[in-house]
């Protein structure tokens, strides 16, 4: 075989190979994609129930719940954590909150 051809199946094989995966993983939605609330809106509830600087932000899913999570300094101690709920925009855990 040359050179040229050992090239070409070399390349349509690992186009095969990563086709696979690739297409499966763009055809499976994000988790930002099922979210109702955008980052930005659960940002600005978040700051609402624990005014401060976010350090730390991420959409994920936990306990069956798709939510913001966001680490929150108000200066001194440690962070706040306050977590919104991505599809209503409820506030799920907030420090001072009741549980």
């Amino acid at each position: 075989m040359s050179a040229t051809k050992k090239l070409f199946v070399l390349i349509l094989g690992a186009g095969t190979v990563l086709g696979g995966p690739l297409g499966a993983a763009e055809a499976a939605p994000t988790n930002a994609a099922k979210a109702k609330i955008t980052s930005a809106q659960a940002r600005d509830i978040a700051l609402k129930a624990h005014p401060g600087q976010i350090l730390k932000e991420e959409l994920e899913q936990e306990g069956g719940r798709l939510r913001y999570s966001f680490d929150i300094s108000q200066g001194s101690g440690k962070p706040g954590e306050v977590s919104v709920d991505a599809m209503d925009g409820h506030v799920i855990e907030a420090p001072g909150a009741a549980r």
